[in-house]
């Protein structure tokens, strides 16, 4: 695998150049999935690699993958078909079921979790935001590292997945709440894109050779009840290639955080 800094135009030296303060055993590397593909799909060589690299690799699923059938009949049962297919998935890849967490909401629904209480009621707090499981957590498994989907029109529950990772992630680190878990800093914060362009220009790019990108495509395929859905994105994997060094991953830095500089305004107000 090589990586690169797209913006500076230059290969990077390894994942302790792409993830800068890399600490190897103590990195704790979690991907937020809208649903249980995406992660792979869009993040598959960076799991590939924080496995090899000996750190922990978590996955985090969002959604439940309840409109996920091309097959009415399979309507009942798709979601306990694609918890089956999931697991096999990213085995596959070598990430072991105990490290795959699972929210289960419903799909084309994120965006209504999102926060800590939904509306009051005269009756009783209506408390169906997720903001206090994923917060707590986050801070348990220690979080180094936060790589979410891509929030510009792939999907709304990407969007809202991108939500969580650009507003909670901070707080996981933060002296709020204490009580739930101890808090505990991640120290970056990447997008992924599973189909969409970024809004702007990415800045990290991962270039995986021939067997690399096989092997996560042996995990895509797990996934049998998605391939009518999925097909037309395995298919636009072959666009990942390039002329000489391999087949490429997008990743765009997020500061979640962006300080305000008051020098600008300063200076321009010297010049009125």
């Amino acid at each position: 695998m090589k990586y690169v800094n797209i913006q500076d135009r230059r290969f990077l030296t390894g994942i302790a150049d792409f993830f800068l303060d890399w600490k190897k055993e103590n990195e704790s590397i979690v991907i937020l999935s809208p649903h249980d593909d995406d992660a792979l799909l869009g993040a598959g060589y960076m799991i590939y690699e924080g496995l090899k690299h000996h750190a922990k690799v978590n996955i985090i699923i969002f959604h439940s993958g309840n409109a996920g059938y091309s097959n009415p009949s399979l309507k009942k049962e798709i979601v306990e078909i694609r918890k089956k297919e999931t697991i096999q998935a990213y085995k596959a890849i070598g990430v072991s079921e105990n490290h795959i967490m699972r929210l289960d909401l419903p799909d084309f629904s994120g965006m209504n979790y999102l926060g800590w209480y939904g509306p009051t009621s005269e009756k009783k707090d209506n408390k169906i935001g997720k903001f206090e499981e994923i917060l707590t957590l986050l801070r348990r498994l220690k979080t180094t590292r936060l790589l979410f989907a891509n929030d510009y029109r792939e999907h709304m529950d990407h969007s809202a997945v991108a939500y969580t990772g650009m507003f909670y992630g901070p707080q996981v680190g933060d002296p709020v709440v204490v009580d739930w878990a101890k808090p505990s800093k991640i120290k970056s914060y990447m997008q992924y894109s599973v189909w969409s362009k970024f809004e702007n220009l990415a800045d990290r790019v991962l270039i995986a050779n021939d067997e690399e990108e096989m092997t996560i495509r042996k995990g895509i395929m797990k996934w049998k009840s998605q391939l009518d859905i999925i097909g037309g994105i395995l298919q636009v994997r072959e666009e990942r290639k390039t002329e000489t060094d391999g087949y490429i991953e997008v990743y765009k830095t997020v500061d979640p955080r962006p300080k305000m500089n008051y020098q600008t305004y300063k200076s321009i107000l010297n010049e009125i």
